[in-house]
């Protein structure tokens, strides 16, 4: 009786252990840096490394997200990971987008006919974590 608890109690510690190792953060701050600039910062958390964080940024009354926003791709680090924009005049008051992908596909293994790949240069693949929000201070 003794050993199948044992076992059990192990079994039940293992799970948690896997369930805590999975865990991610994510989240976003706009803030001004002391020269009144806008910077949106992202903080993320990982267990693994070989993720990539896709932030894209658009300006005020956008139509063509595409053509008109910048796009940007950072290699994860395992762990606390910290990345700041600087934000160009002209994002100010507009929005952004970021993402937690899994893959990058490189532009020579896209399809001709991708044209957010053939634009970028890349394609994001198996999102885990998506956030949106403005580009102002509160």
């Amino acid at each position: 009786m003794k050993t199948a608890r044992l076992i059990l109690l192990l079994l039940v510690c293992s799970a948690v252990s896997l369930a805590q190792a999975n865990k991610q953060s994510f989240g976003y701050e706009v803030l001004k840096n002391p020269v009144g600039k806008l910077i949106l910062s992202l903080k993320v958390e990982v267990p693994d490394k070989g993720l990539f964080l896709g932030v894209s940024i658009y300006p005020p009354g956008v139509v063509n997200t595409l053509e008109e926003g910048k796009h940007f791709s950072f290699p994860v680090k395992q762990g606390l990971y910290v990345q700041e924009l600087e934000i160009d005049g002209k994002f100010e008051n507009g929005t952004f987008e970021a993402a937690l992908w899994t893959g990058k596909t490189p532009k020579e293994k896209c399809a001709a006919d991708d044209a957010t790949c053939q634009k970028l240069g890349f394609r994001h693949t198996g999102m885990t974590a998506y956030l949106w929000g403005p580009l102002r201070t509160k």
